[in-house]
């Protein structure tokens, strides 16, 4: 089974955004570059736009809290220089993206980020991302989902109570 694709990046991209010349002088640890028309990785089709990554980690394999501490750290450490990336000339989209992976025996997902996370994203003027992934295979046991369905916590005012659901 091949591994999911890795979405815990930052983007840019722009039909006139000059790749090449950016990344010529960016001090910035760029992962991919494609331009338009050729293949584009995510999906194999041809790129509309150019784009550039900078991986940030293995998102499959990161939990999201790790995943903000991480982003956090890169995007405070660089902090200018994907300012200018972001306001470089043709730059129509600039995201932070985080994966969030999705079990099928799992009633839903949550994914809360971090006010410092957040502030940071917005001072550089990068928008969030959050995908959230499909992993087919179960996480917990029948027994243990089972189990999970019917319990729950929920903490109110640094209280804790726990309920069964009818």
């Amino acid at each position: 089974m091949s591994k999911p694709e890795n979405f815990f990046r930052i983007g840019a991209n722009g039909e006139t955004f000059d790749v090449d010349g950016y990344a010529k002088t960016s001090a910035l640890p760029i992962s991919c570059i494609v331009r338009r028309g050729e293949q584009n990785l995510d999906s194999g089709t041809v790129a509309e736009r150019n784009y550039l990554e900078i991986d940030l980690g293995d998102g499959a394999d990161l939990d999201v809290v790790e995943q903000q501490a991480i982003a956090l750290g890169f995007l405070t450490a660089n902090e200018g220089p994907l300012r200018e990336l972001g306001a470089a000339p043709g730059i129509t989209s600039f995201y932070l993206g985080l994966q969030e992976t999705v079990y099928p025996d799992s009633a839903g997902s949550v994914m809360d980020v971090s006010p410092a996370l957040m502030e940071i994203a917005l001072k550089i003027g990068m928008q969030l991302t959050i995908w959230a992934c499909l992993n087919r295979k179960p996480r917990f046991s029948a027994m243990t989902n089972i189990c999970r369905r019917f319990r729950f916590f929920l903490v109110r005012k640094g209280q804790l109570f726990s309920s069964w659901v009818k």
